[in-house]
């Protein structure tokens, strides 16, 4: 399944990251579906992607690690989002290497930057 990350919310917003948090300053991270729905997590560790709203199971913390990939933790229960294949689950709540994400970020081919070439300062070429 593709995951495309949807939306950002600070601490601030109403489903903030409870004082439990180990990162009271994290960003709570929305994951939508190419399908609309979003990817969430209940108290038993079953991960699941059906919901067509965002609520508190669907909220997770991106923690980076010092080899520069990412942890992934349910807002809620504050358990871990990993495993391997198609057996994933939000249930560990140590890190260990299955539960790690490699991030490749990429840009959408119809996006449009300018920026300036050439002698004309002026000039500015879309890519």
């Amino acid at each position: 399944m593709v995951y495309e990350v949807f939306h950002f919310y600070t601490p601030l917003h109403s489903l903030a990251a409870p004082a439990r948090s180990n990162f009271p300053d994290a960003f709570l991270v929305f994951t939508q579906s190419h399908l609309g729905r979003y990817l969430g997590a209940d108290r038993n560790g079953k991960v699941s992607c059906d919901s067509e709203t965002e609520g508190e199971e669907n909220a997770f913390q991106v923690e980076a690690t010092p080899d520069g990939r990412w942890a992934i933790k349910s807002s809620k229960y504050n358990r871990y989002f990993g495993g391997s294949d198609d057996n994933l689950s939000c249930y560990e709540q140590t890190i260990s290497s299955s539960y790690l994400w490699a991030v490749h970020l990429a840009m959408h081919p119809q996006v449009c930057h300018g920026f300036h070439a050439g002698a004309d300062p002026g000039s500015t070429i879309g890519v």
